[in-house]
């Protein structure tokens, strides 16, 4: 469980810095992506899971990842609309 919330930290700091760093659409949404992705491969783990706790975990981490990525695309679409 520890490596799975690492991986999650992981890619969750390397997509927001990604953006930090965009400086076109682009990248933003190769960001948005990036956390998507790393949403699908948790909740393989959890269609995988030995026990019910452990794939309810997985799932949880899958939702916060879901929001994270919404989240992350409405600050990319507030933030075209502030550059036109």
């Amino acid at each position: 469980m520890k490596k799975i919330t690492f991986a999650l930290a992981s890619a969750s700091l390397l997509a927001l810095g990604a953006c930090a760093e965009a400086d076109t659409s682009e990248a933003e949404e190769a960001a948005v992506e990036e956390i998507e992705a790393e949403a699908e491969g948790v909740e393989d783990m959890a269609e995988d899971a030995d026990t019910h706790e452990q794939e309810a975990a997985l799932e949880g981490e899958v939702d916060q990842l879901e929001a994270q990525a919404d989240m992350q695309e409405e600050m990319n679409e507030d933030e075209d609309m502030t550059v036109e």
